[in-house]
């Protein structure tokens, strides 16, 4: 859970908890820009400090057939 903290009650960035969140799936690279510039502005607008975005790319699974 993240938590937002004014001014006032703002801990050290050593002490704030770190929340990590992994997205998996068939990225090109303009999606993944896409997603983000989304992860930017829901920060933002939330007002939690966003450190970090990282990208990896996955190995390609084979698609199934239909």
């Amino acid at each position: 859970m993240a938590t937002v903290l004014d001014g006032a009650t703002m801990a050290t960035r050593s002490d704030m908890e770190r929340e990590v969140f992994e997205v998996e799936g068939d990225l090109d690279r303009l999606t993944a820009e896409a997603l983000t510039l989304e992860l930017t502005r829901v920060a933002a607008r939330f007002g939690l400090d966003l450190t970090e975005i990282r990208i990896e790319s996955a190995p390609r699974r084979p698609r199934r057939s239909a």
